[in-house]
Parts: structure tokens; sequence; C-alpha cells
């Protein structure tokens, strides 16, 4: 989770925490002229016995043109390798972890 003041303008950017059997989802929503959201999913290996990054999905728009969104989703292995949840850091996920 990002820090409470992280969310610009809207101070803390904890949205939502949502939780199925074996999976769960953070999501954040911060900014101000340009507002940003971003959830992170995480699935739970049982050969592993922890929880994986599976997915993060980013938007960005600007409150002017909020139609235009732009929304990027990162998957592994492609755009990162395994990263359980002791090792990731929301800011740094891209390109890490073993693949």
């Amino acid at each position: 989770m990002f820090c409470s003041t992280c969310g610009g303008v809207f101070g803390d950017p904890f949205a939502e925490l949502s939780a199925t059997t074996k999976s769960f989802s953070v999501s954040h929503y911060g900014g101000s002229n340009w507002r940003w959201t971003n959830r992170f999913q995480f699935n739970y290996s049982r050969r592993d016995n922890t929880w994986q990054l599976v997915r993060v999905e980013q938007s960005s728009f600007h409150t002017s043109d909020p139609e235009t969104a732009k929304t990027t989703t990162y998957t592994p292995p492609t755009d990162f390798g395994k990263i359980d949840i002791a090792d990731f850091d929301p800011e740094n996920f891209q390109g890490f972890g073993q693949k």
C-alpha cells in the first residue's frame, strides 16, 4: 500500500481491498489535475506457500478530459517475473522477479 499522504490532493490513496479464496487486489486513486489509479492483484501459490503478484493495472487521465484515460496492464512473465509479496515494491515492479 502507498503511504497515507501519497494521493496528492486526495491524501490517502487507498481505494479498495477485494478478496476471494485464492486472490486479493489492492486499489489506489490519487492525483490533482492528472488523476491516476492502480490495482495490484496477488494470487496464492501453494507451491511457494506465499502470495505472488499476478497483475497490475495502471490508469491516468487529465480532469479536463476524463474520457481519454490511458490504461496499461502488466502481467508476468512479460513485464515482471515471480514477485512474492514480501519482495513487492509498488513503485518498482517492472522488470523485477525471476522469470
